[in-house]
C-alpha cells in the first residue's frame, strides 16, 4: 500500500514535459510555415527574339514592398509607396515552348537586381513566349517556424523564339 502511494504520489506531483503531453508523432511546429507577399517582381528579357538553342536572357529587379498587402487579400499598395531594393532573393524564371519546359534561377544582389540565363533548345517551336518569374527568401531554413517572403509576375508573350 505505502508503496502505490508513493507512486500515485510521483506520478500527480511530477507535472509532464512538453514532449510528453503532445500526440505522438506532432511537434511544436506542426502547420507553422507562413506566406508573406512583399516581393514586387519585375523581369524583363533583353531581346525580343531569340534563335532556338540560344540562351534567353533575363533581366530581374525585385523590390518590396509587394504590388498588395503581404496577406495577399487582393489590396493595392498606396500609390508613391517607395520602394527599396530586396538582396538575397531567389529569383526563378520559367517558360512552356510547345511541349518543351525550360526554367533557372538566379539570386540579387544588395540592388535587388539579377540575370537569370534560361537554355532552350534547337526543337523548341518558333512562336511567341509567355514568361513566369518569382522571387523567394526563405527564413529559418529547418527552424520553427520556416517561412518565406514571395512574389510572383507573368509577362503574356515576353519574347519570341525562331
Amino acid at each position: 500500500m505505502r508503496r502505490t502511494t508513493l507512486l500515485l504520489a510521483a506520478i500527480l506531483l511530477v507535472p509532464p514535459s512538453a514532449a510528453s503531453a503532445a500526440p505522438l508523432g506532432a511537434t511544436p511546429c506542426d502547420g507553422g510555415y507562413y506566406y508573406l507577399y512583399t516581393l514586387t517582381v519585375e523581369a524583363e528579357p533583353r531581346k525580343k527574339v531569340y534563335l532556338g538553342g540560344e540562351a534567353v536572357k533575363i533581366d530581374f529587379l525585385v523590390t518590396r514592398p509587394g504590388p498588395e498587402d503581404p496577406a495577399d487579400n487582393g489590396i493595392p499598395m498606396p500609390q508613391g509607396t517607395p520602394r527599396q531594393p530586396a538582396e538575397g532573393v531567389e529569383v526563378h524564371a520559367s517558360f512552356w515552348a510547345g511541349n518543351f519546359y525550360a526554367f533557372d534561377k538566379g539570386l540579387t544582389n544588395e540592388e535587388g537586381r539579377a540575370t537569370v540565363k534560361v537554355d532552350t533548345v534547337t526543337e523548341m517551336p518558333a512562336g511567341p513566349v509567355d514568361l513566369d518569374v518569382s522571387g523567394r527568401k526563405y527564413y529559418n531554413k529547418g527552424g520553427c517556424p520556416d517561412g518565406e517572403e514571395t512574389g510572383y509576375n507573368e509577362y503574356p508573350k515576353a519574347f519570341t523564339l525562331r
